[in-house]
């Protein structure tokens, strides 16, 4: 389900109102990590205005369409690994595979593709601030009882280099396929493999119906 644009940008103005704008950072600024710091810098960066000829619509089928070949192009490499050797060479896909599928697939289309969530597995995956804001926004949702699959947001923000690109997030669903590697309940030698893999991991005690992140599409408007 879809939600107009507006209402997203609206809530992550309020959620970042009230951030100090003097040039010298106060004590308390100066004393945030470094991820925080930067967290901040990104939420204070205006978005410059798009294109004349943006055409939202477009876009948005765009990342539509780029989410929907990285979800295919993951689940066939996920199957294949759980019929030829269980889900311990499902674990090994996810580590090795699923970036240079991302990659590839990026290259190609001219974007940025991947995934993230709240609760991951791969550090490289951690949400960014306007991530973070959109994923909070769609776990509330899903509290009230609509479905991660339907959900999806979207911005114009400015890019790296102050340059507008379209942000675009669609939620991801639990499924049964995901549970082996994600579940409240693991088999010991897979919880090991994950534990040597990820020794931050935070992606587990999911159940069917829960939301599990997100595609995440980034695309440049000039």
């Amino acid at each position: 389900m879809k939600r107009p644009m507006m209402i997203l940008a609206a809530g992550l103005m309020l959620a970042w109102g009230g951030i100090c704008a003097a040039e010298e950072p106060d004590a308390e600024t100066a004393a945030q990590p470094e991820a925080e710091q930067s967290m901040v810098q990104e939420a204070e960066t205006p978005a410059p205005p798009p294109p004349a000829d943006f055409d939202e619509a477009a876009v948005v089928e765009r990342c539509r369409a780029a989410a929907r070949r990285l979800g295919a192009g993951l689940k066939k490499a996920l199957m294949g690994a759980m019929k030829q050797g269980g889900p311990a060479a499902a674990i090994d896909v996810c580590n090795l595979e699923a970036p240079a599928i991302a990659d590839t697939l990026a290259a190609e289309l001219g974007l940025e593709v991947g995934r993230t969530s709240l609760r991951r597995r791969n550090p490289a995956n951690a949400p960014d601030a306007w991530e973070q804001a959109a994923l909070a926004e769609f776990a509330a949702r899903v509290e009230a009882g609509e479905k991660p699959g339907e959900l999806e947001t979207g911005a114009v923000a400015a890019g790296p280099d102050g340059r507008p690109v379209y942000r675009w997030l669609r939620g991801i669903g639990t499924i049964g396929l995901c549970l082996r590697c994600h579940g409240a309940e693991m088999d010991a030698d897979l919880a090991d493999r994950i534990a040597q893999l990820y020794p931050e991991d935070s992606a587990v005690g999911f159940a069917a119906g829960d939301l599990r992140g997100a595609f995440t599409v980034t695309v440049p408007l000039d």
